[in-house]
């Protein structure tokens, strides 16, 4: 036989209370409660009652009154009381006594009776609180009447009331002029009511922080920051500001060029990246030791010879913001076009011998035309025959680069047998 079984759980609800019994007679009142402490299987009063609390009228100070208590497992105590008036002591002190935030703390106690459970604070300005330590914060420093009433659990109370002085606040204020992305933004700190050894701690919103009085801060990007800047003054007491400082927009600047052989002329344009801003000047350095190009947007450019040019573009917005980029520019060699003819004859057909060098690459196309409105040849060696006159034989390379260079050569013809180039 297998046997199966659970776990069984079991719930203990414990309460501790002090073995006293709870009275409170309030001042002016001939009645009080009674109360024993709780948990006990039955309650035997010296005046026949069995309930936990009793009730007793026309009270006479110093009376003695007895409760016996039996638990459930049968063992007893017996408490005994003597009727005597509630004492309250009302008092509170301030921890800080700054304008906008002065810390109350409650140090009331109870000298006979149960204990405080309610607080009613009255700062003298209008404006109360039910906490046991609260803060306020008032409107202007200087003198007021606060008051406290402390009551206690058997609803005795008490009041007291003292004279308090706030002190002002810094009061601080701070400006930054706008700057561009990148720039450095000063901080200027000002405190309207001064005082010694103050602290100042800044936030610039973009997770940087500073503690000097009057901070330099560079933001990286354009946009809005939250800046807070919280002083501290001798006393303790803070003040706390926060402003957004934006950046001014700033431009991203860039540019495309279009042709890059040297015996061509390089168009570049300026591709401007950030929308919402306006451009009021270029300057362009096309890095080959030429004279700054200024106020054209997309200008026009030989360089000397082939090779790498840094060429550089900074632009600059109505606001004076700027943005510089640098970007080389590879200029590629041209071919030498050239060619040699046989003898120019009326008639006849002329070789035309292809003599053109190339220093990148390789020749990978032949451009003639004759001059003589005959249909253009695109072979490298052709031939061709002239009727008498006199004619502009031009050749047009191009290199596997791209890049293309023109010959021009003149050609006469006299007659069948007295004909020269």
């Amino acid at each position: 036989m297998r046997y199966g079984g659970h776990f069984g759980y079991a719930y203990v609800d414990c309460y501790c209370s002090p073995l006293i019994i709870l009275s409170d007679l309030c001042a002016g009142a001939n009645s009080t409660i009674l109360t024993a402490p709780i948990g006990f299987e039955s309650y035997s009063w010296s005046t026949g009652e069995t309930t936990q609390s009793i009730a007793i009228n026309n009270v006479v100070i110093g009376t003695q009154y007895q409760c016996t208590m039996t638990s459930v497992t049968g063992c007893t105590i017996t408490l005994t009381t003597i009727i005597t008036p509630t004492i309250l002591a009302p008092h509170f002190g301030q921890i800080t006594n700054c304008q906008n935030q002065t810390q109350f703390k409650d140090s009331s106690s109870v000298t006979v009776g149960t204990p405080i459970n309610v607080w009613k604070w009255d700062f003298g300005d209008g404006q109360t609180s039910n906490l046991q330590h609260p803060s306020h914060s008032y409107a202007a420093p200087g003198n007021y009447n606060v008051s406290l009433i402390v009551t206690n659990m058997g609803g005795c109370a008490d009041t007291v009331e003292y004279v308090i002085t706030t002190i002002p606040i810094p009061q601080v204020n701070f400006n930054s002029p706008p700057v561009c992305p990148n720039d450095v933004s000063s901080f200027w700190m000002q405190v309207e009511v001064p005082m010694d050894n103050e602290i100042w701690n800044w936030n610039f919103g973009d997770g940087a922080t500073d503690t000097i009085q009057n901070p330099l801060h560079t933001y990286n990007l354009p946009g809005t920051y939250p800046v807070t800047l919280i002083v501290t003054d001798s006393l303790g007491c803070k003040d706390t500001l926060i402003q957004n400082i934006s950046t001014l927009p700033g431009p991203v600047s860039d540019f495309s060029y279009l042709s890059a052989c040297v015996s061509s002329q390089i168009n570049f344009t300026d591709i401007l990246s950030v929308a919402g801003t306006v451009i009021a000047d270029w300057e362009w350095n096309f890095g080959d030791a030429s004279p700054l190009v200024t106020g054209i947007s997309n200008p026009n450019h030989f360089y000397p010879g082939p090779g790498t040019y840094n060429t550089s573009l900074v632009v600059t917005t109505v606001n004076g913001c700027k943005d510089t980029i640098v970007k080389p520019v590879d200029v590629q060699s041209v071919p030498a076009a050239s060619f040699t003819n046989s003898i120019v004859c009326a008639n006849q057909f002329t070789q035309f011998t292809d003599a053109s060098v190339t220093n990148v690459g390789i020749i990978t196309a032949w451009q003639w035309s004759f001059g003589d409105g005959s249909q253009v040849a695109l072979t490298q060696n052709p031939i061709h025959a002239f009727p008498p006159g006199n004619y502009n034989v031009q050749l047009i390379v191009t290199g596997s680069n791209g890049c293309t260079d023109t010959y021009i050569s003149k050609c006469k013809c006299f007659g069948r047998t007295n004909c020269k180039l």
